[in-house]
């Protein structure tokens, strides 16, 4: 909503300092969602986890107070009696599932490309991935392999206890 709202609106209406901390905002919004794709493409039980949590929440944190210290007082001074209407615009896009007045939805297809962009570059996998299309792929190769080419296992070993 601040993205496809709020932040426009401010840059619109207001000087560079406006325009600066709109697009360090942004910037901010973006690190935080890289960083929480990469947190769902980290598998259980990985030791980074905790680490990225906390970076998380120090991002987080950091970005709450520059807006209450920063983007807030600039938005009432720049943007004065739009405030309320653009309140309203706010409040209807949140009603609407984050639709804009043409009828676009908006945030989701980035999102979806911002997780994929970050897993890759982080070399990270899903960890939900399904299994049926593993089990197909695998099936498939089996049915498909001339018999010498097949894979051979070594045998198995008895394990001593």
């Amino acid at each position: 909503m601040e993205e496809a709202l709020f932040y426009p609106a401010l840059r619109r209406a207001g000087g560079q300092d406006e325009k600066d901390s709109v697009l360090e905002a942004a910037e901010e919004h973006g690190v935080v969602k890289d960083l929480i794709a990469k947190i769902q493409a980290t598998r259980a039980g990985d030791e980074t986890l905790k680490a990225k949590l906390t970076v998380l929440k120090e991002l987080v944190q950091h970005h709450v107070r520059e807006e209450e210290s920063t983007i807030f007082s600039e938005a009432r001074r720049t943007l004065g009696d739009q405030l309320d209407e653009l309140g309203a615009e706010m409040q209807a896009f949140k009603s609407s599932g984050g639709r804009t007045r043409g009828g676009r939805s908006t945030g989701s297809t980035r999102k979806a490309s911002t997780r994929k962009t970050a897993a890759r570059k982080t070399g990270a996998r899903k960890t939900t991935a399904p299994k049926t299309a593993a089990r197909k792929t695998a099936t498939t190769r089996k049915t498909t392999r001339p018999a010498a080419a097949k894979k051979r296992t070594a045998p198995t070993r008895k394990r001593k206890r």
